[in-house]
């Protein structure tokens, strides 16, 4: 999907709320790096954690500026995703939690389908577990 005035890719805001799972966050943020389609950016909000989840999203911000981190006193999930929409620049947002990882392709086919399908606002994919 393209604005249609500058005919520039849409961007795809991914927001990944964390508390305490900088374990986990490596796979997760390099599931977004994988990504076939690269216009996005990834919000990690940091949620009051105690380990080293800032260490790990610090290093993925200075590799990649599409990654930014912000963090906030411990909060609810809710309130956490909500803070990253309101700093979100993208067109769509897709929220991922800090122990998952999505598919190389999921932003680019998620992008394929609402711009087939210009009334739709919410694009799922169910993946095979092996």
């Amino acid at each position: 999907m393209t604005d249609k005035q500058t005919e520039t890719p849409a961007l795809v805001s991914v927001i990944v709320p964390c508390h305490n799972y900088g374990h986990f966050l490596s796979e997760t943020l390099d599931s977004l790096i994988a990504q076939t389609y690269p216009h996005w950016e990834c919000l990690v909000i940091d949620n009051g954690s105690e380990d080293n989840t800032v260490e790990v999203a610090k290093q993925y911000m200075q590799a990649d500026k599409r990654f930014v981190i912000y963090s906030i006193p411990l909060s609810t999930t809710s309130r956490t995703r909500n803070f990253g929409i309101a700093r979100s620049k993208g067109q769509f947002v897709l929220f991922l939690d800090s122990d998952d990882q999505i598919a190389a392709s999921k932003l680019e086919k998620s992008i394929k389908i609402l711009s087939e399908h210009v009334d739709a606002s919410l694009a799922l994919f169910a993946q095979q577990v092996l």
